[in-house]
Formats: structure tokens, sequence, C-alpha cells
């Protein structure tokens, strides 16, 4: 199977959508060699950094493919559909919940298969938290795609029960196609770990919360 995977969610500024993408990158090249998996990217520079970062560079199931064009472009919209036939992929997957639409027919299956991922609906159900967001400033088009997604994608992947209850609740998901709306918890680096007993043995320092997100309300 050939597997397409977005790594156009990955940009210069961290991100947790980028975050997420690159540990997905990373841990399926560890774990399967079955598989041959086509990563798109659209910036030369940050492809090089990622192949590096993540051990794509030294899996020999994984290919890099360059596009001249961005996301948010309407030549994303047009062209990357070919790109998909062209390129013999199987599933697609989007690591967020922008998809090229004409490749996924709304009433059929297509020739490919759709996987996206959709964190939450913060910006839907509470855009009044969302005040800075381009979602919040084009909210009827944004409404539009995520009911197109929706309708679209064979699967859609989400991080937390309550997310796929507003999934369900707010987007028109017929009930034969509830259960191919999976709940899928983020992971954890394995560079994240509980203290160590030398840690707990040292004396107790001040409390600290360090916040490196957005300010936006809705991160409070």
């Amino acid at each position: 199977m050939k597997i397409g995977i977005d790594a156009r969610w990955i940009f210069r500024e961290i991100s947790g959508i980028g975050t997420y993408t690159s540990e997905l990158l990373r841990n399926l090249a560890l774990i399967d060699r079955q598989h041959h998996y086509l990563v798109f990217f659209n910036d030369e520079r940050l492809k090089n950094r990622i192949l590096d970062e993540t051990g794509l560079a030294h899996a020999a199931n994984f290919q890099a493919y360059m596009l001249p064009y961005g996301l948010f472009t309407p030549l994303n919209q047009w062209l990357m559909p070919r790109v998909l036939l062209e390129q013999g992929v199987d599933v697609y997957h989007a690591p967020n919940y922008l998809i090229p639409l004409r490749a996924f027919p709304a009433q059929r299956p297509g020739r490919v298969r759709c996987v996206t991922n959709l964190h939450d609906l913060i910006p839907l159900i509470y855009p009044q938290y969302t005040p800075r967001s381009r979602k919040r400033r084009w909210f009827m088009l944004y409404r539009w795609i995520m009911r197109q997604v929706a309708a679209r994608a064979d699967i859609i992947l989400t991080g937390s029960q309550a997310a796929r209850a507003d999934i369900l609740r707010h987007l028109p998901i017929p009930p034969e196609r509830e259960a191919n709306v999976i709940t899928i918890p983020d992971g954890v680096a394995p560079r994240f770990q509980p203290p160590s007993a030398q840690d707990s043995r040292t004396p107790a320092a001040p409390k600290v919360i360090l916040w490196v997100g957005r300010s936006d309300p809705y991160k409070n």
C-alpha cells in the first residue's frame, strides 16, 4: 500500500499539529517497513530538517515529494488530486482538517481513500474564544469546509472522546458512518518521563507553570 502523508502542516514555527505530524512520521519510520510512504512538503529547507530529525532520510520505504504550492492556496485544491492519482497513492493522510476536496467524492468512495485528523472543533463551536484566528474571520467558509471534510473523509481521527462527541454532534455524519470517527489519544514522546528517584530526593522547588503556547482565550 502507498500512503501519502501531508507534512506541509509542519511549519518553521513550532506548533502542536506540526509536532504531531513530525512524531507520527518518526514513529512510522521505526515500526513500519511494509508500506511505502510518500511525504509531501513545499519547503525545501524544512524538508531537509524533518528528514534528518525524524530519521526518514534513512528509511528506504519513505520518499519525500516536493510540491510548488502550499496548503492554503487554490492550486492545492485544484492540482493536488492529480498528484495523488499520478503517484499511485492509495491512502492520503491529512494531519489536520484541510484536504483537497476534489480528490474525495462525497457520495461514493474515490480512487484514493482519505484519513484526516480533526483535533477539535473549538473555532466552530466557540468562535468567540478564537478572536485572532483566520477561522473566525472566514467563519462561513471554515464551517463549509468542515462539513465537506466530514462528508468526504473515509476515516476521521481525533484525540479524545470529548472531541469525538463534538464531531458527531456538530458535523453531518450519518449514524452508519459514526464508527469511522475514531479516537486515538495523542502519544507521549519518550523524553517526557516521571521524575526519577534521585529527582524526588532534591529539595522542593517553588512550583512554577511555564506556558509556551499561544495566548488565545481558549488556551487558558
